[in-house]
């Protein structure tokens, strides 16, 4: 409710402001969508082509966002052909995580685990989904809670500082 909707292109020539954090986009899931919740990893689906569901392996090379309910701007158009969930594109937002590689410490690159929707802190070099940026102290699969990421889908090799550091690279 409330909003406004035009059939004409927006210009801006100033600053448009939310209160909220993260960029998103309305996709489309496999399964129901009830089965959904923000903070879960989503990775392109193989077997619903053009759809997405949770992530549910560990450096997944489809990993590819997160669902969010705190988007503060949304491309698509919800009930449209896209889907109503909203899968963040870039931004801060909260996501699930659990303990499968240990705890996670800010600035831990985070990537998707063996549990279907949660990321777990890299250890390993391949594809992540951003940087944590608050501590998670769990230290097992079974472990799960919710820690704040900024949103950097790339690769990564995580611990490189430490080698560079013993190569005498960093001081």
């Amino acid at each position: 409710t409330g909003g406004a909707t035009t059939d004409t292109s927006i210009v801006a020539r100033g600053v448009i402001t939310s209160g909220l954090a993260d960029i998103g986009e309305f996709v489309s899931v496999v399964g129901d969508e009830r089965d959904y919740s923000a903070g879960d990893l989503l990775s392109v689906s193989i077997t619903e082509p053009g759809k997405f569901e949770k992530s549910s392996r560990a450096y997944d090379p489809k990993l590819s966002g997160i669902v969010t309910v705190t988007a503060g701007l949304v491309a698509g158009g919800g009930e449209d052909s896209r889907g109503n969930i909203i899968m963040a594109l870039a931004g801060r937002l909260p996501v699930k995580v659990n303990g499968q590689n240990g705890p996670t410490m800010p600035g831990d690159y985070l990537t998707s685990s063996d549990t279907p929707g949660y990321a777990m802190k890299a250890t390993a070099a391949g594809p992540v989904i951003g940087v944590a940026m608050q501590a998670f102290s769990g230290t097992g699969v079974t472990d799960t809670g919710q820690v704040l990421a900024f949103m950097r889908p790339q690769w990564a090799t995580p611990n490189t500082g430490l080698i560079m550091i013993k190569k005498g690279l960093l001081d």
